[in-house]
């Protein structure tokens, strides 16, 4: 069944990278997840949101994918106790080497997590031999793991490269691939390889599934994260081209606030995603979506999908990232010359009411296909930034959630934030998404700006304004960002009209931990854990006092359907 959203639901985002447990191998995993399900059902929280689970390149970007459908195998949890197959003595053997002190502190070390956990399940798979329920894996599951498997061999005997455009010709195509796969005297070893990763895939299905049981037995939805688009660098773009606009790369549009790229602010974010061949996935009627979406059902409950507006338009650049900085100085005109056009909508601009009306047709019929395709999966759309005047009505017509961002929910004549509870309950409020900054940070920025800032009015009125959305006036400004105006800002969004209202973990918690930084490709993205283990979330005095206020508003708001 779809959520009812005449409900109301407090939920938690946390990207599961992020999570530590005691056993941990340098990232969380199922297990840290396993946890945190059992402690949010005694938060009185109903939902778990987590970032995209896909698996990732040499980026670690989850929004830029090798697979529309395959888990990411550093999500799992890998043990003997969970991986049958996994010996014990094979186990401690390959850990021996390993500095688990120095792998498990500061952030995800993904140069040494990925290669340690993929050695882990290949030793399980020597060991591994024919289940019934492996083999009915890959009979319902034939569509995507037959070409799968073939561009994970390759991407692995590549480098661990999934830049396909300059691998040798005979492997740039799946059907250029298994010719040449046939041909090889040790085609039999590496069609054993190929089967090793359809096995990690396996594996990874069953592990999440397991956790959607465990979730639904005490009352928890879990929410996954479906990207918009997929890498060009992905499985699914070396198969099937066909479904693929090469020629342009998807972004969005250049928006004021974020101020961390100077490219980000003259052109936008150059993602680079190739863009859908639409006719096509409409001959076909949406095959290749209704596939993705319902592999995702088998797992979540709920999922966010990330720049919904892409399905109506999307901005487009005509070069590649890899070009940004040829292009910064450059202007209109010269990178008209240069490309042969200019960032822009695709496939036109919505203030032209002819683009307007198609960008808003399209996108209303393509949703609504997918949304009746899976019946049992709530969509949940991600709106925010630049948003034509009919994406919001379009989206409820469709009963499909939006967010509601208090910071961007403003009124446009004096620009102070609207009344939480003039927000739509077909909504998803949350203080702030991975990509922002966490209520914590984001004070602390407006106080530094207040004092040695060129806009030391504008920072003022900003605090001023999120004082007055609480309640709070101007004398009670504090000069520090105090718990009692954490709990504050947490306690307006529980009080929120929207059907859904989430926290991420840092402003659960009232920190700065940051997940991401849109634009720069740096290091730190993706990579940043908690300071504690989940248990420790119960344990730690200091956090332990922090929830119990929190699942006390949550009861104070009626966002707990467990009985009092």
């Amino acid at each position: 069944m779809k959520y009812n959203f005449s409900q109301r639901s407090a939920g938690l985002l946390i990207p599961s990278f992020a999570l530590r447990h005691d056993g941990d191998l340098g990232i969380g995993d199922v297990e840290s997840v396993r946890q945190l399900i059992l402690w949010a059902a005694e938060q009185r929280l109903q939902i778990l949101q987590f970032l995209p689970l896909n698996e990732t390149s040499r980026d670690n970007s989850p929004y830029n994918a090798i697979s529309s459908k395959a888990i990411c195998p550093t999500t799992l949890d890998i043990r003997p106790e969970t991986i049958p197959w996994l010996n014990p003595d094979d186990y401690h053997r390959i850990l021996g080497d390993v500095s688990l002190s120095s792998l498990r502190s500061g952030p995800v070390q993904y140069d040494r997590v990925k290669p340690l956990k993929l050695d882990l399940l290949s030793a399980a798979f020597l060991h591994f031999h024919d289940d019934p329920d492996f083999e009915k894996f890959l009979e319902e599951h034939t569509d995507w793991l037959e070409y799968y498997s073939m561009f994970r061999l390759l991407v692995e005997l590549h480098g661990d490269s999934s830049v396909w455009d300059l691998w040798p010709v005979e492997h740039q195509s799946f059907e250029s691939a298994t010719l040449w796969l046939q041909a090889q005297p040790n085609s039999h070893d590496l069609s054993r390889r190929m089967m090793f990763y359809c096995f990690v895939q396996w594996i990874a299905l069953r592990q999440w599934q397991s956790l959607k049981q465990l979730a639904q037995s005490h009352g928890v939805l879990l929410m996954g994260d479906i990207p918009f688009g997929v890498s060009r660098y992905s499985a699914d773009v070396w198969a099937h081209r066909q479904l693929f606009d090469l020629r342009w790369s998807g972004g969005a549009p250049p928006e004021p606030y974020f101020k961390d790229d100077p490219f980000v602010q003259k052109w936008g974010q150059n993602w680079g995603i190739p863009l859908y061949a639409w006719e096509v996935h409409e001959r076909d009627n949406y095959g290749w979506w209704k596939s993705r979406l319902s592999y995702l059902e088998s797992y979540v409950d709920l999922v966010r999908i990330d720049h919904v507006l892409g399905f109506y338009r999307i901005f487009a650049f005509p070069w590649a990232p890899h070009q940004n900085a040829d292009y910064l100085p450059l202007s209109p005109d010269e990178a008209r010359s240069r490309a042969g056009d200019i960032p822009r909508f695709v496939p036109g601009p919505d203030h032209e009411p002819y683009w307007s009306n198609i960008n808003k047709t399209n996108g209303f019929n393509r949703l609504k296909e997918l949304s009746e395709a899976v019946p049992r999966l709530t969509l949940v759309a991600e709106d925010l930034g630049f948003v034509p005047d009919y994406v919001r009505p379009s989206l409820l017509e469709l009963e499909i959630p939006g967010f509601k961002i208090p910071i961007f929910e403003r009124v446009e004549n004096n620009r102070q934030l609207k009344d939480s509870n003039s927000y739509h309950t077909i909504s998803v409020a949350t203080l702030a998404t991975h990509d922002h900054l966490p209520m914590l940070s984001l004070w602390q920025s407006l106080q530094q700006q207040k004092l040695e800032g060129p806009d030391q009015e504008g920072a003022r009125y900003e605090q001023q304004c999120l004082l007055q959305w609480i309640g709070w006036t101007p004398d009670q400004l504090p000069s520090c960002f105090t718990p009692a105006l954490h709990l504050e800002l947490c306690h307006k969004l529980w009080q929120c009209s929207s059907s859904i209202a989430i926290l991420q973990i840092s402003d659960w918690f009232g920190t700065s931990h940051r997940f991401n930084v849109p634009g720069p490709v740096s290091n730190s993205n993706w990579s940043a854990r908690l300071d504690w283990t989940v248990k420790d979330f119960s344990l730690n005095p200091d956090l332990q006092a922090i929830s119990q206020k929190q699942a006390g508003a949550i009861r104070e708001t009626k966002r707990s359907k467990q009985k009092e």
